[in-house]
């Protein structure tokens, strides 16, 4: 958790079969918490933004979207605290295989 403007977090998983994943974040329950954060998820067919209010939808896992990942480390999820109005979680990302 931060309230520093700079801070990210980077997750990098090391995809084994390149296809379709659907990308969920995590975040818990927290006083304070960001209306406006930002994920920016870098995957095969370039970069896509999804803001979360991280004041609701908490302790589930939250949908961002399904994306083409090529096999390998080349894709991330990046959450930033950039411009956010409260704390900022990273708590966790999960990429399920879709085909």
């Amino acid at each position: 958790m931060t309230t520093d403007e700079n801070a990210k977090a980077v997750y990098t998983p090391t995809i084994g079969v390149a296809g379709q994943y659907e990308v969920y974040e995590w975040h818990g329950n927290v006083r304070g918490s960001a209306s406006n954060v930002k994920y920016t998820i870098n995957h095969a067919d370039g970069a896509t933004t999804k803001t979360v209010n991280q004041q609701r939808d908490y302790s589930q896992w939250n949908y961002l979207g399904s994306f083409n990942f090529s096999r390998g480390t080349s894709g991330n999820i990046t959450v930033s605290a950039q411009g956010t109005d409260g704390i900022v979680q990273a708590d966790g990302i999960m990429l399920v295989f879709g085909e």
